[in-house]
């Protein structure tokens, strides 16, 4: 909710880029951490986001009320409370989500992310009214983009700070989203054979136009 360590830091995390330096001496080069793209009231980027309007909008100007969800692990934030989804194709909004991911986790040594919610994930989808690139494209327009932007924030933020090894992992991609270091996984799925026949078909298909895929499958 906070793009950062912020349930109960001092004890869980005292020194993030130190934990970070002890699991690459147990062979733990490249970590991940799990970021969505959307804040919720109380958490702490919510109000800049919202009063900076860069929260996903309906082409009438109002606030979309993205319906997400809160982790059990985020006691403190009410899942009925309003929530903001930031407008990836707002070149503003992703300078403030990266700003916060770099605070929270890139300044700490953890330059890789698990962009999950690429689809957006949530309870409904985008809704056909909504308004991205400021209002000049509307939602039906935007929708496969979603990803590739979303990608772009953290792409584009990590070259900015000086790294060329930042790596996404995502669920969702559309074309283009390689040129931003993405690897897309298939989802949750399913560990049955029908499940694995369905995989290696989304597979061959995927990486027609995607080089870097994974599955769950185990």
């Amino acid at each position: 909710m906070n793009w950062s360590f912020t349930l109960a830091p001092q004890t869980c995390w005292p020194d993030p880029a130190a934990m970070v330096e002890q699991l690459r001496t147990f062979g733990v080069q490249r970590l991940f951490v799990s970021v969505h793209p959307w804040a919720q009231e109380g958490s702490r980027h919510y109000e800049t986001l919202k009063s900076n309007n860069l929260c996903l909008q309906s082409q009438n100007g109002t606030f979309y009320p993205w319906n997400g969800w809160s982790l059990n692990t985020c006691p403190q934030y009410n899942k009925s409370s309003p929530t903001c989804l930031y407008d990836p194709s707002n070149s503003a909004a992703r300078e403030t989500l990266w700003s916060a991911l770099k605070s929270g986790y890139f300044d700490h040594n953890i330059t890789n992310f698990w962009t999950d919610g690429t689809e957006p994930a949530g309870t409904s989808p985008l809704p056909s009214d909504a308004a991205f690139a400021n209002g000049l494209l509307p939602s039906p327009a935007a929708f496969m983009m979603w990803p590739v932007w979303h990608a772009q924030t953290v792409a584009d933020g990590a070259v900015a700070a000086g790294s060329n090894d930042t790596w996404m992992l995502a669920r969702s991609a559309w074309a283009n989203s390689h040129r931003h270091n993405t690897i897309v996984w298939s989802g949750d799925i399913a560990s049955d054979w029908s499940t694995l026949q369905s995989q290696v078909i989304a597979g061959l298909n995927a990486m027609l136009t995607i080089p870097y895929w994974n599955s769950d499958t185990g």
